[in-house]
C-alpha cells in the first residue's frame, strides 16, 4: 500500500479544493488545522481536529477530503461551490 508524506498528502488536498487556498499544519501529534480560503470572496473556513497523520494512504487521504467536505458542507456550504473537483492520488 502506497503512503504519501504529509506534505506530498497536503498537495494532492490542494489539487482538490482548487481554486481555493488550502493550508494545513498539524494541531497534535494525531490531528491537523485546516484552512480553506476563496481569495476571490474572502470567505475562509477554519477546522481544527481532523485526525491525520505524519503519512498518509490513498484512503486517508480521502477519508481527510470527505471529512474537510461534510465539515464545510454544514458551516459554510457555499465555500465548495467553484471547486474543480478533480483527485489525482496517482
Amino acid at each position: 500500500m502506497k503512503r504519501f508524506r504529509q506534505p506530498e498528502a497536503f498537495a494532492l488536498v490542494q489539487q482538490h479544493y482548487e481554486p481555493l487556498v488550502f493550508n494545513a499544519r498539524m494541531d497534535s501529534p494525531t490531528t491537523v488545522r485546516v484552512m480553506l480560503l476563496d481569495e476571490a470572496t474572502g470567505e475562509s473556513l477554519l477546522l481544527t481536529g481532523l485526525p491525520c497523520r505524519i503519512s498518509l494512504s490513498r484512503a486517508e487521504i480521502a477519508g481527510l477530503i470527505a471529512a474537510i467536505d461534510a465539515d464545510a458542507a454544514a458551516l459554510r456550504p457555499g465555500l465548495l461551490n467553484k471547486l474543480k473537483r478533480s483527485l489525482r492520488l496517482g
